[in-house]
C-alpha cells in the first residue's frame, strides 16, 4: 500500500516530527517579534471562511455534535 513513498515508514515519521519542530521554533520566533504590539491583530476573513464552511456542511452531509 505504501510502496509508492521512496522512504521507510519510520523514516517519513521523524521528517514529519522534524518538520514540526521547525514550525514550532518559527511561531516562538514571530512570537517574540510581537511583543511590543499593544494588542494582537487577526485578520477578520478567517471568520468569514468559517463562516463559509458552516453553510456547507449540510451540502456535504457533515453534521456538528453539540
Amino acid at each position: 500500500m505504501l510502496d509508492h513513498f521512496p522512504l521507510p515508514w519510520n523514516e517519513l515519521q521523524r521528517l514529519s516530527h522534524v518538520q514540526i519542530g521547525e514550525l514550532q521554533l518559527e511561531l516562538i520566533q514571530q512570537r517574540s517579534a510581537l511583543r511590543g504590539l499593544p494588542e494582537l491583530l487577526v485578520p477578520q476573513l478567517l471568520d468569514r471562511e468559517l463562516e463559509l464552511l458552516d453553510q456547507q456542511c449540510p451540502r456535504l452531509g457533515l453534521r456538528f455534535r453539540g
